[in-house]
C-alpha cells in the first residue's frame, strides 16, 4: 500500500522543498495536479483512480491497490519540456526504477509506454500549462485482471513497495530534469522495441508502412520508407506489423 509519510521521507530526503501529497482515491492524478496551482514542483499520487487518463482521449484503468498513478508538477515550460524530451526522459526513468525495484527489464513503445514480454505495463501522459509542465505516469504494477478491451495491457507481476517505486521514479527524472542532462537519449534508443522493426504509422489520416530506424536527438522516431526516404515523427500512433 502507497504510504504517505514514507514517500515524502524518501522525496524530502534530497528535494526538500517538493510538494508531496498522496490521495486515497482521485479523478486523475493529472487532473488534480492542475487543480494544484500554488505548487510548481512536486509529486501527486493516488490508490486508485476512477477516471484515469491516457494519450489521445483514453482511459488508464486503475484499480486500487495493485498499481502506481501519479503525476509529477515540474517548474519548466512545455517549450523546455519539448526540447528537453521530457516524455523520453519520463520513460527512462520509469524503466530505471522498475529494473532497480524490481529486478524486470522494460522496453519502450515510443513514444510514451513501456512493455514487458509484449505487454504495456505502464503509460506517460505529459501536460504542459503557462510555466509548469505535468507528466502523469501510471504502472501496473500487480494487476492481473483488465478489462477485456485492454487486450495488450499487462503488469510487472511483482508485489512492489509502491511508495519506494514512486519515489524512484520521481527522483530519477527529478535528476534528469535540474541536471538539465540529455544523456538518457542512448538508453531510451537501447530500451526501444520498435527500432529495426517494419511498422504501420498514421499521418495526415493516411496509414503508411516504414521501417523504424532510429531516434534523434529531438525524441523523433525516424522511419525510412520501401525507396529509402526518411521522415522524422514528433507524435503519433505507431504499430509494429506482425508477420
Amino acid at each position: 500500500m502507497l504510504n504517505a509519510e514514507k514517500l515524502e521521507n524518501l522525496i524530502h530526503a534530497k528535494y526538500p522543498e517538493a510538494y508531496v501529497r498522496v490521495f486515497d482515491t482521485v479523478d486523475s492524478t493529472n487532473t488534480r495536479a492542475k487543480d494544484t496551482e500554488d505548487f510548481s514542483f512536486g509529486i501527486i499520487c493516488a490508490r486508485s483512480q476512477t477516471a484515469g487518463r491516457g494519450r489521445l482521449g483514453r482511459s488508464f484503468y486503475s484499480p486500487e491497490g495493485t498499481g502506481l498513478y501519479m503525476s509529477l508538477i515540474l517548474p519548466i515550460t512545455p517549450k523546455e519540456a519539448f526540447e528537453f524530451s521530457l516524455t523520453a526522459a519520463a520513460a527512462v526513468a520509469g524503466a530505471r526504477a522498475i529494473e532497480r525495484l524490481c529486478g524486470i527489464s522494460a522496453g519502450i513503445k515510443w513514444i510514451n509506454d513501456l512493455y514487458i514480454n509484449g505487454k504495456k505495463v505502464a503509460g506517460i501522459l505529459t501536460e504542459g500549462q503557462p510555466n509548469r509542465v505535468i507528466v502523469g505516469i501510471g504502472i501496473n504494477v500487480s494487476t492481473q485482471v483488465f478489462p477485456p478491451e485492454l487486450k495488450q495491457a499487462g503488469s510487472l507481476g511483482k508485489t512492489a513497495d509502491l511508495s519506494e517505486l514512486a519515489a524512484a521514479v520521481a527522483l530519477e527524472l527529478f535528476d534528469m530534469v535540474f541536471g538539465k542532462s540529455r544523456g538518457f537519449m542512448p538508453e531510451y534508443r537501447r530500451r526501444s522495441i520498435l527500432l529495426g522493426k517494419e511498422i504501420l504509422y498514421l499521418k495526415g489520416g493516411t496509414e503508411h508502412r516504414a521501417k523504424a530506424v532510429d531516434i534523434d536527438a529531438m525524441g523523433r522516431l525516424v522511419v525510412q520508407d520501401a525507396l529509402g526516404a526518411e521522415t522524422a515523427l514528433d507524435s503519433g500512433e505507431v504499430r509494429v506489423i506482425m508477420e
